[in-house]
């Protein structure tokens, strides 16, 4: 600034110089040469003023620059003060958990690390040495009781890295490979295809959160604790030859996992969180704050292992995993399979995925053997344990749990144990064992008795069991007898740890199934020492804990014979009962197996007539491992006693998932002589079925067989099956030969399934000959393989469906087919037929009707197979790869071939050609095909039949498009969808072929415009084109078509030029209608091209885009159309040279964009055009240089269109005729110019919704329609006020409704313009300011007014004064604000009906009530209070009042007060405050019914009752009565019926009472009477007969009292009543006429008996 202000300084001196000088020199100075020296310096001196406005500029924005750079680097200091604070934060955290790490490190190395049992949890092993991995099944299967994954998207788990895929155990399961498999679990994502099939998609996401279940004893712990170990380790402890593989494993679990928490939930307690239950039980003396903090922050990074939610406390299910923080973590559960359900009830539970452990596998069971013996050199004992094992069926089963392993090993390393094979037949003789081994070394020191183990069994069995009821695993000290907890103690049976409360010692045995036991054995001393009290323990389980004390239930029939017949009927009786009745068998069987074995000469005869109930429940065994074996062997048990009459009357029996032999398992088929439906699922159905077991199942209706089996095995069961209808074979591999040629006969044998499996073509063709009556066969995803043996005949003939999925040699196919003579119906699916077919096999199904294919074979096959099919009717060929070409020595005719289809399908042209020549008779086809090529001009091929050809989504020359025309001669229809055309239609002349009979051409896809046209130019004859196409080029000008019979042309979502659009409606002069949708026309028309139409009656172009000049030159084409829709992006002006009328348009609907001019010129093509619809956005004002006269249109609707107010004007102009206007989400801009006067003299209906424009062109508006009769102006803006100088008349207005914003002189107005309106409707309008005093409207037909919205007091009056014959008025939700004028007087002598809800004030209210003095009917509902004394109203004539709302109780007696001749009084939820004046008086003479809901005083109560001396019937309903009475006395002498319900004091209630001297019924209904009744209150009500009070509470003395005023009732009801309180005893009623007196409720004693001592007769019912 300093630098311009010196500039300014030296510019003015020098001014100030050049004047001193001219003063001086006087005229010698040349004053021309100084101006210029001076302009040049005023120059010189702005252009410095500039320079130096930009340098400050510059400084400026430099200082700006330099304050956000420091802004940014105080910035950068923050942040890198709290990366700083973080980093030293991230520090600290990470110490402390590697302190974390290190401690749970050595915890978990320490107690995780042994195989304990016994003795203080003894080691007997490292489990480096001898740890084996379990079998671990993820399952899938939502129906019993697992969760789903992620059902929000239909995922389910998938294992990532699984290499054997789903195992054979169900196609819903997938065995893992180890237990490192549980952290790569993945999702999938279920999805449908295009024809409905489900296809699964992989979705890379690692499944978080797995649920481990498994029986008692099946390793879950043992599990999960070395997963914990080896995390802990670092390191696998493995064999060497997997050491590298297992080290990158814990390497991998090590870095995954900063944090490991394994939690025992047996020690949960009720208040304690998931980081209160870490601090406890793993980091003692850490915060539990820091706990949660480490666990949110680490996320999945944090394992969570809880242990044991089957032993954890049923209160606490939801509590053990409702923390947020799992939902961030890793997590791994284990529980046993009965708490499934209970777990996926658990919340946030429905992310799980399900992995089930079935124990060892027999070779992993070997293993653990041979490694238990190897590491004390007993190599020997271990190979003759496995003997032992590999030769017991039932230590099979056990043997695979890892605790009964652990068992059996150490009891085999006794040699006292070994030589006893029975205890080893069942579960309980096992735990018997082992107690003694346990015993053994404790023995030899204290020398106890065989009795004093079991004194010590029986006495923990009774803890033991309490807390087996409480889910507890956790017993305290004090609940056991001291001695025998030692002694346990000594034995290794329990163990001494900390319980959960501080201070507290708890007892757990070593296992949860040696609780059991105790238990067991506690329950079997009961029987026999006290029964009652057995049967009482037996009853406490029930359906909900049954599956928690089977093992307890198990045990006990084992020890105790005659205590199984109660067990057994209480399971049966239990099982029934339960939803889980799949499992009905499995408990019962078990039990009565561990029964048999553990006491073989018992008679179990009378045990089985306790299975009675389950006769018609299926069985099925196999759920759980460890429950099927023994259930299914106890039932091959029975087949040595035929006198078992509950198996022989099973009717379905299911057994899944474990290996038997075919032996057995035909045995046990003997014994189910009334079975009709078997289902076996196993992996191997092993050995041969012996020719002397004569078995027959002569009920058996429905097998089902999964797994592996031979063939032989397969023939001996249906041998077996005589009556069976359906076989099915799911997932089965026949192995081998059936041996030789005789066959077994299933002859009811109707349906048959193999879906998927594999066999060998001669077995096949022998299992068909098992069916003589078969009359379906399905062989789904089948690997038929070799051929049929030439000796093996074969003849199906009731066979009338085979399906077949899979692969097989084209030999094999048609010698199946050779046995179906009688087939209708054929489908090959997905199947691969192999070579060629021998010649010498000849095949013929003269019945077959259907054939489907789909597959690959080859050309020849092909027709080999339609060669089999005289008769067939319909072929379809779906994904079809047919390879090669036909030998031409091949001739096929299918001479009743009707139908033929391929989609999709890949084959050369002449193959396609030489098919359609086998089809003489075909009338229609279908192609989907990708063919190569082109036709062999010596293919001659004539389908003479054919009428409908559709080909969608292939691809062809134009060559082979034009010879697939030509072999159709009578063809009617073509679809030609999604098809690319390539090359030119010009080929060889000789190819043009003319389809006279063609009728219907549909065309989808690429080709080139002159393609396009000569294949129309092949369809003379054509009706009806439809086209979908991208067509690139200009039509060739020698290219001349003629389509004379066209009728219809639908081109849609294509591109063409406007030349090529006029071209082919130049070849259709008969088209009636056009339909252009979503096509873009490009470029203009050629001026030198003339086209005609002339029949053409109905265009339709929606959407698309054109120009103007474009869109004029297609009318121009269309002299006779009648009906245009238009939906279209017009561009430019149309050229004025452009001469069009349409002479027979009657209906004009346009969508779209263009300029007025343009729009006003499509008018002028229309003169007779009767309907016009317009949508449209259009631009500028109309040149006044265009005239338009539509003088036969009706109707016009506009709608969401913006246009403005002169065009608007200058568009009614030119429709005189108009009678309907109709204006929908309109914009009306600007103002009409007024030396526009116009006049539409015949519009009746004018309407605008929504819309917006200004007072004065609405005004306008109506002016153009003086014959207008209905009005109806919804959501419409307003804007401004009108005109003064406009006058408006609309004399034939006779239905006004309106819903806007405007001013309260714009509403007078329009209402002055409608003189004759008859009903006047004003909904949500917001009438702003005041009616202006010089504006006088009348009304004098008005009838019927409606308001709803905003308005003043002195508004509304001035509309009430244009209303002198109005006679229904409703005011609904309306505000009316401030008050009327005193100066406007306004009087509606007609008004008969007023209905108002709303809010205003008291006054205004009293005011417009004054103007209706004839009003009958009044419904007010309105927020008013005190009014003033000065304003008198009366409604002589008013007959009905309906008042709702809040007032005064003084405004409530002013309105009743003019009210003399009212008969009824309805008050709805009213609110009436204060107390009525002493001096308001009321009264209603004729009032003959009141009703009321609300709440009001009691004061006012009973003045409104002294307010209508002839009342007969009172109702209050719901109303709150608040305070007491004052000495006010009131008699409603005629009052006959009282009905009261609400809250009241029971003085209110005498008093209300003592109103009514002739009163007869009184109903209190809910009603709440408060407090006792004052003993100076005397009422009686001589004339009352009924009483009743349902529901209600009230006193004693209250009850008493009410009885005591009515002595000539006859009836009292108290219903649903709670009388409080006793009754005072000098109480004196005396009801002498009372005959009925009835009380439902609570009552007390002394109150019942009181009264009925008071009553003469009386008649009492609870």
């Amino acid at each position: 600034m300093s630098r311009e202000h010196g500039v300014i300084q030296r510019f003015i001196g020098q001014q100030t110089k050049i004047k001193q000088q001219t003063i001086i020199q006087g005229p010698q100075i040349n004053i021309a040469a100084d101006n210029e020296k001076i302009q040049k310096e005023v120059e010189e001196a702005k252009t410095a003023i500039l320079d130096t406005s930009k340098d400050i500029e510059q400084i400026q924005a430099e200082v700006e620059e330099t304050k956000q750079i420091a802004m940014e680097t105080l910035k950068d200091i923050t942040v890198m003060k709290e990366n700083l604070a973080e980093q030293e934060s991230d520090t600290n955290f990470l110490s402390e958990i590697s302190s974390w790490r290190q401690r749970l490190e050595k915890k978990y190395q320490l107690d995780r690390s042994k195989i304990r049992f016994g003795r203080g949890r003894r080691a007997i092993a490292d489990t480096d040495d001898i740890f084996v991995d379990l079998t671990l099944i993820e399952e899938k299967d939502e129906e019993q009781g697992t969760c789903s994954m992620a059902s929000t998207s239909e995922s389910q788990p998938y294992l990532g890295n699984s290499k054997q895929g789903y195992d054979k155990q169900g196609s819903n399961s997938r065995k893992l490979e180890s237990y490192e498999d549980l952290f790569t679990i993945k999702s999938l994502k279920k999805c449908k295809t295009v024809n409905g099939q489900e296809n699964i998609e992989k979705q890379e996401k690692v499944v978080h959160h797995i649920l481990l279940q498994g029986p008692a004893g099946s390793g879950k712990t043992t599990l999960v604790s070395r997963i914990a170990y080896i995390w802990a380790q670092g390191k696998d402890g493995s064999s060497p030859d997997g050491e590298s593989e297992q080290m990158s494993f814990s390497e991998a679990m090590y870095e995954k996992f900063n944090l490991t928490f394994f939690i025992e939930l047996r020690k949960l307690n009720s208040n304690e969180s998931l980081e209160q239950v870490i601090q406890k039980q793993l980091l003692p003396g850490t915060s539990v704050e820091s706990i949660a903090k480490a666990i949110d922050k680490l996320g999945k990074q944090c394992l969570v292992i809880l242990d044991g939610f089957d032993e954890m406390q049923k209160d606490l299910y939801d509590h053990a995993l409702e923390s947020p923080l799992l939902s961030g973590c890793f997590v791994i559960a284990t529980s046993r399979p009965h708490m499934v359900d209970e777990f996926c009830q658990s919340p946030d539970k429905s992310a799980y995925a399900h992995v089930r452990i079935s124990g060892f596998s027999p070779d992993n069971c070997q293993m653990y053997i041979r490694k238990f013996f190897d590491r004390t050199g007993q190599i020997e004992i271990g190979r003759n344990l496995i003997e032992r094992i590999e030769e017991t069926p039932i230590l099979q089963t056990l043997s695979a749990f890892p605790i009964i392993l652990v068992m059996l090993c150490l009891l085999w390393e006794d040699s006292s144990s070994r030589d006893s094979i029975v205890p080893f037949q069942s579960t309980t003789g096992l735990y018997e064992k082992a107690v003694i081994y346990l015993n053994k070394p404790f023995q030899k020191k204290q020398h106890m008795s065989p009795s004093n183990i079991e004194n010590v069994l029986t006495n923990l069995g009774k803890p033991a069991l309490d807390a087996l009821f409480a889910n507890n695993l956790q017993i305290r000290s004090d609940e056991f007898d001291q001695d025998i907890l030692n002694q346990s103690l000594d034995i290794g049976l329990t163990n001494e740890e900390e319980g959960a409360l501080v201070g507290e010692t708890c007892a757990t045995f070593i296992h949860k199934t040696f609780q059991e036991f105790c238990a067991a054995k506690y329950l079997a001393h009961l029987y026999h020492s006290n029964v009652v009290m057995f049967r009482s323990q037996l009853d406490l389980i029930t359906t909900d804990n049954l599956y928690d004390m089977e093992y307890v239930l198990q045990f006990c029939c084992g020890l105790c014979p005659s205590a199984t017949a109660h067990i057994l009927r209480h399971a049966v009786m239990m099982v029934t009962d339960n939803v889980r009745r799949w499992e009905a068998w499995s408990l019962p069987l078990l039990f009565l197996y561990e029964h048999e074995v553990c006491n073989p000469s018992a008679d179990t005869a009378d045990l089985h007539a306790e299975l009675q109930p389950l006769q018609n429940i299926p069985v099925e065994l196999g759920n759980d491992k460890f429950h099927a074996f023994p259930a299914f062997s106890y039932l091959a048990l029975c087949k040595q006693n035929y006198s078992y009459q509950w198996i022989q009357n099973v009717i379905s029996v299911h057994i899944l998932h474990f290996k038997i032999d075919a032996t057995t398992l035909i045995r046990l088929l003997g014994c189910l002589t009334s079975v009709t439906e078997l289902t076996i699922a196993v992996t191997t159905l092993a050995g041969e079925v012996g020719e002397r077991l004569p078995v027959s199942c002569v009920s058996l209706k429905t097998f089902i067989l999964t797994g592996s089996v031979s063939a032989n095995t397969i023939m001996r069961l249906l041998r077996c099956m005589t009556s069976v209808t359906s076989v099915t074979l799911k997932d089965v591999n026949i192995v081998g030969e059936a041996e030789g040629l005789t066959l077994v006969l299933c002859g009811s044998l109707l349906n048959f399934e193999i879906w998927p499996g594999s066999v060998s073509a001669n077995t096949m063709m022998k299992l068909l000959g098992c069916m003589p009556a078969v009359t379906s066969v399905t062989l789904n995803e089948v690997d038929i393989a070799g051929d049929v043996d030439d000796r093996i005949t074969v003849s199906c003939e009731s066979l009338k469906e085979f399906i077949l999925g899979g692969s097989l040699s084209a030999n094999a196919m048609l010698r199946l087919l050779s046995c179906m003579p009688a087939v209708t119906s054929l489908t090959l699916n997905e199947v691969d037929i192999a070579g060629e077919a021998d010649k010498r096999i000849t095949v013929s199904c003269d019945s077959l009707k259907i054939f489907i294919l789909g597959g690959s074979l080859s050309a020849n096959t092909m027709v080999r197979l339609l060669s089999c099919m005289p008769s067939v009717a319909l072929v379809i060929l779906n994904e079809v790869d047919i390879a090669g070409e036909i030998n031409e020595m091949t001739s096929v005719s299918c001479e009743s071939l009707k139908n033929f289809e391929i989609w999709p399908g890949s084959l050369s042209v002449s193959t396609m050609m030489r098919l359609l020549g086998c089809m003489p008779a075909v009338t229609s086809v279908v192609l989907e095909v990708q063919s190569v090529g082109e036709v062999d001009e010596s293919i001659s091929v004539s389908c003479g039949s054919l009428k409908n050809l559709k080909i969608r989504r292939s691809s062809l020359s134009a060559n082979a498009m034009v010879r697939l025309l030509g072999c159709m001669p009578s063809v009617t229809s073509v679809t030609l969808n999604k098809v690319d055309i390539a090359g030119e239609g010009i080929v060889n002349e000789m190819t043009l072929v003319s389809r006279e009979p063609l009728k219907e051409l549909a065309l989808n896809g690429s080709l080139s415009t002159n393609t396009m046209m000569r294949l129309l130019g092949c369809m003379p004859w054509i009706t009806s084109v439809t086209l979908e196409v991208q067509s690139t080029g200009e039509v060739d000008e020698s290219i001349s078509v003629s389509c004379l019979s066209l009728n219809d042309l639908k081109i849609r979502r294509s591109s063409l030029s406007a030349n090529t659009m006029e071209v082919l409606l130049g070849c259709m002069p008969s088209v009636t209608s056009v339909t252009l949708h979503e096509v873009d026309v490009e470029g203009e028309v050629n001026k030198k091209k003339s086209v005609s139409c002339g029949s053409l009656q109905n265009i339709v172009i929606w959407p698309g885009s054109m120009s103007a000049n474009t869109m004029v030159r297609m009318l121009c084409c269309m002299p006779s159309v009648t009906s245009v829709v238009l939906k279209v992006q017009i561009t430019g002006e149309v050229d004025e040279s452009i001469l069009v009328t349409c002479g027979s348009l009657k209906e004009l609907k346009m969508d779209g964009s263009l300029s007025a001019n343009t729009m006003m010129r499509l008018l002028g093509c229309m003169p007779p055009v009767a309907s016009l619809i317009l949508q449209v956005q259009s631009a500028g004002e109309v040149d006044e240089s265009i005239s338009v006269l539509c003088g036969s249109l009706n109707n016009l609707k506009i709608r969401r269109s913006s246009l403005s107010a002169n065009a608007m004007v200058r568009l009614l102009g030119c429709m005189p005729s108009v009678t309907s206007v109709t204006l929908n989400e309109v914009d009306i801009a600007g103002e009409v110019n007024e030396m526009k006067p116009l006049s539409c003299r015949l519009p009746t209906n004018f309407e605008i919704w929504p819309g917006s424009m200004s007072a004065n062109t609405m005004m306008r508006l109506l002016g153009c329609m003086p014959s207008v009769i209905s009005v109806t102006l919804n959501e419409v803006h307003i804007a401004g006020e009108v005109d003064n100088s406009m006058r408006v008349a609309c004399e034939s207005v006779k239905v006004f409704m309106m819903g806007a914003s405007l001013s309260a002189n714009t509403i007078l107005r329009l209402l002055g313009c409608m003189p004759s309106v008859i009903s006047v409707t004003l909904d949500e309008v917001d009438i702003a300011g005041d009616v202006d005093n010089s504006i006088s409207v009348s009304c004098e037909s008005l009838k019927k007014f409606i308001l709803c919205g905003s308005l003043s007091a002195n508004t509304m009056m001035r509309l009430l004064g244009c209303m002198p014959s109005v006679t229904s008025m409703t005011l609904y939700g309306v505000r009316i604000a401030g008050e009327a004028d005193n100066m406007i007087t306004v009087s509606c002598e007609l008004l008969r009906e007023f209905i108002l809800i709303g809010s205003l004030s008291t006054n205004t209210m009293l005011r417009l009530l004054s103007c209706m003095p004839a009003v009958t009917s009044m419904t007010l509902n309105v927020t008013a209070y005190e009014a003033k004394n000065r304003i008198t109203v009366s409604y002589e004539s008013l007959k009905i009042l309906k008042l709702g709302g809040s007032l005064s109780a003084n405004t409530m007696m002013r309105l009743l007060g003019c009210m003399p001749a009212v008969t009824a009084v309805v008050f709805s939820k009213v609110r009436i405050a204060g107390e009525v004046n002493e001096l308001s008086s009321a009264s209603c003479g004729l009032l003959k019914a009141l009703k009321m809901d609300g709440s009001l005083s009691a004061n006012t109560l009973i003045r409104l009752l002294g307010c209508m001396p002839t009342v007969t019937s009172v109702t209050l309903n719901t109303v709150d009565i608040a305070g007491e009475v004052d000495r006010i006395s009131v008699s409603c002498e005629s009052l006959k019926e009282f009905i009261l319900g609400g809250s009241l004091s029971a003085n209110t209630m005498m008093r209300l009472l003592g109103c009514m001297p002739a009163v007869t019924s009184v109903t209190l209904n809910e009603v709440d009477i408060a407090g006792e009744v004052n003993e100076m209150i005397s009422v009686s009500c001589m004339s009352l007969i009924n009483f009743k009070i349902w529901p209600g509470l009230l006193s004693g003395n209250t009850v008493m009292r009410l009885l005591g005023c009515m002595p000539s009732v006859t009836s009292v009801t108290l219903d649903e009543v709670n009388i409080v309180g006793e009754v005072i005893e000098m109480t004196s009623v005396s009801c002498g006429s009372l005959k009925q007196f009835k009380v439902v409720g609570s009552v007390s004693a002394n109150t019942l008996t009181v009264t009925v001592d008071q009553l003469h007769q009386w008649y009492l019912r609870f």
